[in-house]
C-alpha cells in the first residue's frame, strides 16, 4: 500500500517546464494534461418537441484537466470537464408563454463529468481496483414555459473490487458496486426533484488472455434498485387519465450474466462479442397503489432477455476503417419500470493527414414496459470533420440529426445541429 501515500506528492511536485502539447510533468511517473474547448452550435429544435420546433444558437466553454500517475506500484487517473453554455439566441415560439425569458433559462444549460480509477499492486499477483464516476446531464424537455426546461440526472457510480491475477494471462476480479441517481424535470421556477434512487450489488469479472491481443470474458452482475418514492405524484390529477394521478415505480432486483471474446483476429478484424442472459424482478408491494382497472400489480411488468452486444472492427489501411455494432439489452427507467432496447449502428472514420472526417449512424428500438408503456425508434446521425493542426490545437466541424418516433406522440420530435469549435491542450 505504500504506493497510495506517494500520489499527493507526485501530482504536487515542482512543475517541470513544458510546452504546448508536451503536457505537464512533474515527475517521470506524473502526466497533468489541462485543456480547454471552446465552440458555436445552432439546432433546430431546442426543446424537442414536434409542435412548434424552435431553433436556437449558443456559445460553449468548456475547460478539463486530466492528471495520470504511473509507478511500479500505483496506477491512478484523475479526470474531467465542465461544460457552460451562454445562448445568443432563441427563435420565436407562439407556444411559450409570455412571462418566459427563453435565451436566460436556457443557458442554464451546465453539465459535468469526472472520474478517477485506481489500481493498486497493478503486477502482483493480488491487488486493488477502484473505478469512480460523477456526472451531470441534461436532457432538453418539452417545457418552454420552464425556467429551467431540461430533465436533468445526477449521477455518482463507484465500483471497487479485488483483483487476482494467478498467472500472467489471467484476471479474476470481485466487488462491488453502488450507483446514486437524483432526477430533476422542469417546473414553472427551475427545477423539482422528480425521484432518486440507490442501486447496489455484488460483481465478478473473468478475463483469459489466451493469445496476446484475444481474450475470453465472463462476468455476473447483481443490482437491487430502491426508489425514495415508489409512487409519484403524477402531473395530471384527473382519475381517469394515463396514470390516474399516480406513477408506479416498483423496488426490483436485476441478475445479468454475460460471457465472451473480444480482440484482434487477424491483421485487420478486430471482433468483440458479448452474449447472456438477464433477469428484472419487479416487487409490486413496494408501490402500493390501485387504479380503476386493478391493482398495481396489473402493470407490473419484469424482464427476461438474452443479452448481446457485438462490434467489429475492420481496419481497411492505416488511414481508413469502419465498423459495425449490435447490442440488445435492457435497463432500469426514471419514469416506469424499464426499457429494453436494440440499438444497431454503424461508422466510417479516415485520417488523410491533419484532417480527419467521419460519420456514424445508428438506430435504436426501444419498449418502455411498466406503469407507462410506450415504443420508440430513436435515430441519430453523426458527421464530423477534426483538423489536427497542431501537437495542441483542433478544430472540428460537424453536425447531427436526431429523430424520435413513438406510439406517444407527445414525445415525437427531429432536431438537427450544426456545430465549429476548437480544443487547446497544454
Amino acid at each position: 500500500m505504500r504506493g497510495l501515500f506517494f500520489i499527493a506528492a507526485l501530482a504536487l511536485a515542482p512543475v517541470s517546464s513544458a510546452a504546448p502539447g508536451d503536457h505537464i510533468r512533474p515527475s517521470e511517473s506524473t502526466v497533468v494534461t489541462p485543456s480547454v474547448a471552446l465552440g458555436f452550435d445552432y439546432r433546430t429544435n431546442v426543446y424537442r418537441t414536434e409542435a412548434a420546433p424552435t431553433p436556437a444558437g449558443s456559445m460553449v466553454f468548456r475547460p478539463g484537466l486530466d492528471i495520470g500517475v504511473k509507478t511500479d506500484q500505483v496506477r491512478w487517473r484523475l479526470g474531467g470537464s465542465w461544460t457552460g453554455r451562454k445562448f445568443l439566441f432563441v427563435g420565436a415560439n407562439e407556444d411559450a408563454a409570455a412571462s418566459t425569458n427563453p435565451a436566460a433559462n436556457l443557458d442554464r444549460f451546465n453539465e459535468f463529468g469526472a472520474s478517477t480509477t485506481l489500481d493498486v499492486f497493478p503486477g502482483e499477483v493480488v491487488g486493488i481496483v477502484l473505478d469512480e464516476r460523477a456526472t451531470l446531464r441534461n436532457n432538453n424537455a418539452d417545457a418552454d414555459w420552464a425556467k429551467a426546461p431540461f430533465t436533468t440526472q445526477v449521477r455518482n457510480r463507484i465500483s471497487s473490487g479485488l483483483r487476482a491475477s494467478p498467472g500472467p494471462a489471467l484476471d479474476f476480479v470481485v466487488g462491488g458496486h453502488h450507483a446514486f441517481d437524483e432526477f430533476l424535470t422542469p417546473a414553472a421556477d427551475g427545477q423539482q426533484s422528480f425521484n432518486s434512487r440507490n442501486t447496489f450489488g455484488p460483481h465478478l469479472d473473468v478475463e483469459w488472455r489466451f493469445f496476446p491481443r484475444t481474450a475470453l470474458t465472463f462476468n455476473v452482475d447483481y443490482s437491487a434498485v430502491r426508489w425514495r418514492d415508489p409512487v409519484v405524484e403524477a402531473e395530471s390529477g384527473d382519475t381517469l387519465g394515463a396514470f390516474q394521478g399516480e406513477l408506479a415505480l416498483p423496488n426490483s432486483n436485476h441478475v445479468k450474466v454475460r460471457s465472451g471474446i473480444e480482440g484482434q483476429f487477424t491483421e485487420k478484424l478486430f471482433w468483440d462479442l458479448l452474449v447472456g442472459y438477464g433477469v428484472a424482478a419487479y416487487d409490486p408491494e413496494s408501490a402500493e397503489t390501485t387504479k380503476i382497472d386493478g391493482g398495481i400489480a396489473a402493470s407490473v411488468q419484469g424482464a427476461e432477455r438474452i443479452l448481446v452486444a457485438t462490434e467489429g472492427r475492420y481496419v481497411f489501411v492505416e488511414q481508413a476503417a469502419m465498423k459495425i455494432g449490435y447490442r440488445k439489452d435492457f435497463l432500469d427507467s426514471f419514469f416506469t419500470n424499464y426499457v429494453a432496447y436494440h440499438y444497431v449502428y454503424a461508422g466510417l472514420g479516415l485520417e488523410l493527414g491533419p484532417v480527419e472526417p467521419s460519420v456514424e449512424y445508428g438506430t435504436r428500438l426501444e419498449s418502455y414496459r411498466g406503469d407507462a408503456v410506450r415504443d420508440d425508434i430513436l435515430n441519430r446521425l453523426n458527421i464530423a470533420v477534426a483538423v489536427n493542426a497542431t501537437d495542441y490545437a483542433a478544430v472540428d466541424i460537424g453536425t447531427w440529426w436526431q429523430q424520435r418516433a413513438s406510439s406517444d406522440i407527445a414525445v415525437e420530435y427531429d432536431d438537427w445541429n450544426v456545430h465549429v469549435g476548437a480544443t487547446f491542450t497544454y
